[in-house]
């Protein structure tokens, strides 16, 4: 018997720009271009008021149980400041 091996890799995905945008809210986009070998089980979006975001930073998240292959998703953002 020949077992074969398929590597999953870092998915891959995309921002587009933020709209909606209120004083203290705005709504977030992203596309997964690519899941690296295997469906996303969480996505979301990450937000700070300066700098880089990152995931510890504010965020909004989805969780799918790996039900997120590619395609777009929009997320919320709150507490946001002018």
């Amino acid at each position: 018997i020949e077992v074969t091996y398929l590597p999953v890799t870092i998915p891959t995905l995309t921002t587009q720009a933020v709209d909606n945008i209120e004083q203290t809210t705005a709504r977030g986009h992203g596309t997964i271009t690519d899941t690296g070998g295997e469906n996303c089980n969480t996505r979301g979006i990450c937000w700070n008021t300066s700098g880089t975001p990152t995931t510890a930073d504010s965020k909004t998240e989805e969780n799918g149980g790996g039900s997120y292959g590619t395609g777009a998703f929009s997320e919320p953002m709150s507490g946001l400041t002018l």
